[in-house]
């Protein structure tokens, strides 16, 4: 498992926010902040994006 960041803003205040989790890939990590509710039509927020975490110019694991 590694370490990933998925973006979102909050759709009332425009706040900008950035949850992490490890997930086996980052498909894997958006859904379990989509399957939290936190995305979607009626989610308090709007997804911006899903990326791996880097440390040393390596992925971080759950080992780091």
């Amino acid at each position: 498992m590694y370490l990933y960041q998925i973006g979102m803003i909050d759709r009332l205040t425009g706040e900008k926010t950035n949850l992490k989790v490890f997930a086996d890939n980052t498909d894997a990590a958006t859904r379990k902040a989509t399957s939290m509710g936190l995305f979607g039509t009626n989610g308090p927020y709007r997804w911006t994006g899903t990326g791996p975490l880097y440390k040393n110019n390596k992925l971080m694991s759950d080992l780091s």
